[in-house]
């Protein structure tokens, strides 16, 4: 870092390391090798990748951009068996590692030891520029490939299920075996492909597994050199959709509103849990309600469920208790197969008709003493406002009790003055299930008086 105010401060290797390896060259305007080797090949010709990672350490557009090129020859006759052509390095701001190289066929070659050249080859009579950072060069044999597939016989990279299942892996060359003695391991990755394990046993080249538990997995083969297992090839990846069908339970409110028929649109929440995302809009379902008494239609979804009518509880009375009537939905996913069920829950809740009284008297002599709309307790979720002439909220409470609904005449703890007062309720399921009130919109409202 801050070698020369042109170039970048480069911290790291291209792996990140701090403390890794890199080559930084302040090239000449002549043809200079930055990096040679001799290699000996395999035993089998195919092609090759040579490449690195370079880049260009100038921090401004003012100097030359380095110009390189790879070179391959027959290392016993000298003969060029290749070259990549000139590969220039352009300015990065902020600095940026480049991969370069070129591939090459030796199939035609008789050679048994190659040399490589990575060369500079900018002529740069200016001087100024042509300085560059080179790291992780690499020489390598690209074998042909190998396929995995769920089938022996077409390429197939997708398998589905439902829970659990078994899949059969097959895997194959499309053209030359490249390994004498070819070895086979199977490998596993149940996180997309970001780590991968081998399949204990799996070390044919068709492989069983069982998979018990539902989820995505990923499945390819890696074939090597027996003798030398770094010499080593990796197929496509194939995935089996091990799918789970997941209905929530759940439990929705239905109102009986001073007699009227409880009546509740009820739409079961329901998941194909690791489906393939690319069928996502493919894919289908079908119900089931059970039983199907006081469903309109127990194969749709949302359910239309009209519940009897109980008695209509006294105003004046105590408070009536819940009834509950439970249903079981079945989905099904049609494509695969998958299917789950689960309780649904209908409570069915019986209020009393709320009354709100037109005057009070805060004099705490234990007569009418809190302003509040009677049996709102009864409607869990309700709201209730008291506001003043010029429309000042005084009051407001969600409850849920009746006492959280009681207005004592007082605003911050100030006795408020005797006068006309406008209070608001919002009554949850029975919107407007109250005594001689005027309807706003759903929002029933009237006037009290506050009496001193």
């Amino acid at each position: 870092a801050n070698c020369r105010s042109s170039w970048h401060n480069i911290p790291a290797d291209h792996t990140g390391n701090p403390n890794g390896y890199m080559m930084m060259i302040n090239a000449d305007d002549n043809r200079n090798i930055i990096y040679t080797k001799k290699i000996p090949l395999p035993n089998t010709a195919y092609r090759y990748e040579f490449s690195a990672w370079v880049g260009n350490m100038y921090n401004n557009y003012d100097g030359q951009n380095p110009i390189i090129r790879f070179e391959v020859y027959d290392f016993a006759t000298g003969n060029l068996l290749g070259s990549s052509g000139s590969i220039e390095i352009p300015v990065t701001i902020p600095f940026q590692w480049q991969k370069v190289g070129f591939m090459f066929d030796l199939a035609n070659t008789s050679a048994n030891d190659i040399q490589v050249y990575m060369v500079n080859t900018r002529p740069n009579p200016a001087n100024v520029g042509n300085d560059m950072v080179v790291d992780d060069i690499s020489f390598a044999p690209c074998y042909p490939p190998i396929i995995a597939s769920f089938s022996a016989t077409t390429q197939v990279n997708k398998e589905h299920v439902c829970n659990t299942g078994t899949a059969n892996l097959y895997a194959r060359w499309p053209s030359t075996i490249p390994f004498a003695n070819p070895a086979f391991q199977w490998e596993r990755s149940a996180d997309n492909g970001i780590t991968w394990a081998n399949i204990a046993g799996a070390t044919s080249i068709n492989h069983t597994i069982t998979e018990p538990v539902a989820g995505v997995y990923q499945y390819r083969m890696r074939s090597y050199e027996s003798a030398n297992p770094a010499q080593f090839v990796l197929s496509n990846a194939i995935t089996y959709f091990v799918q789970k069908m997941v209905v929530d339970a759940r439990t929705e409110k239905a109102y009986s509103c001073s007699g009227s028929v409880p009546t509740v649109q009820f739409a079961a929440i329901y998941r194909l849990q690791y489906s393939d995302p690319d069928e996502a809009s493919a894919l289908n379902y079908s119900f089931l309600w059970s039983p199907a008494t006081y469903i309109n239609n127990p194969i749709s979804n949302p359910a239309i469920i009209v519940l009897p009518t109980p008695p209509v509880p006294s105003p004046t009375g105590p408070p009536q208790g819940t009834i509950t009537y439970n249903f079981s939905v079945q989905v099904t996913n049609t494509n695969y197969g998958c299917t789950s069920s689960n309780t649904q829950t209908v409570v069915v809740q019986r209020p009393r008709k709320v009354f709100v009284p037109n005057s009070f008297t805060p004099n705490n002599d234990g007569n009418n003493d809190v302003f509040r709309p009677i049996n709102l307790e009864d409607y869990p979720g309700s709201e209730f406002d008291v506001y003043n002439r010029w429309g000042n909220l005084l009051f407001h409470s969600a409850g849920p009790t009746s006492a959280d609904y009681s207005w004592d005449g007082t605003y911050r703890g100030r006795p408020q003055d005797m006068d006309n007062y406008v209070w608001r309720v919002k009554i949850v399921g029975c919107y407007t299930n109250l005594y001689g009130a005027t309807n706003g919109e759903g929002v029933p409202y009237g006037n009290v008086v506050l009496v001193r």
